[in-house]
């Protein structure tokens, strides 16, 4: 989408609207102010809607599957980097930006989920959270949005030593479709948004 706004001017700007501590830092994909050409009320009212109802998701999850944990993350303005979105668990992050490549994140490399019924002290670390966590049993599964790209990582935890049924999948699977069509959703109406603002501007000309 910053490409989309960058090629819309014509000319890449340094006027990005992603300051950190505002609200339209939490929209998970980068968005250029552009002079301003984008409404920032309606962004900010769908920002506040979208992590909202992401966070909602990841309580319901975590309360149906018996989680510990349920982290979103999503990916960074950096290559391999992804960013802790949004979460459910009963402790802090350790970090807030992650690298794809590390821990038992690197082995999604040329998979699009991980089930390990039993994580152990010996298992490639969880990046986002502290060592001495107990964690019995993990789950991941790659989030694909934009056509076929990957857009961010669902990221689950149980205290106990327990196996991922196909119950349990096809519900992560069903959270993770739902997080992806209202963040498109959200996309369309960003771009609308810009389209609406900008003629406007443009007939006053």
């Amino acid at each position: 989408m910053h490409r989309f706004f960058s090629t819309k001017f014509g000319k890449k700007t340094d006027n990005h609207y992603f300051a950190e501590g505002s609200e339209v830092a939490l929209l998970p994909f980068h968005l250029e102010q552009a002079n301003g050409l984008l409404n920032q009320e309606a962004h900010l009212t769908l920002i506040r809607s979208f992590r909202g109802n992401t966070e909602c998701q990841l309580r319901l999850l975590r309360s149906a599957l018996g989680l510990s944990s349920a982290v979103l993350l999503w990916n960074g303005s950096e290559p391999d980097q992804l960013v802790c979105y949004a979460w459910s668990r009963s402790s802090s992050l350790a970090a807030p930006l992650v690298n794809i490549k590390e821990g038992i994140l690197g082995t999604l490399k040329d998979r699009d989920e991980i089930s390990l019924p039993s994580y152990r002290s010996t298992s490639p670390a969880i990046p986002y959270s502290d060592s001495c966590r107990k964690v019995g049993s993990f789950y991941a599964r790659v989030l694909i949005g934009d056509g076929d790209r990957r857009i961010g990582v669902l990221c689950l935890e149980r205290e106990v030593a327990m196996g991922w049924s196909v119950e349990h999948c096809t519900l992560i699977e069903q959270v993770a479709g739902l997080i992806c069509a209202e963040f498109a959703q959200i996309k369309i109406i960003c771009m609308s948004i810009w389209n609406v603002t900008a003629y406007n501007r443009s007939s006053m000309v």
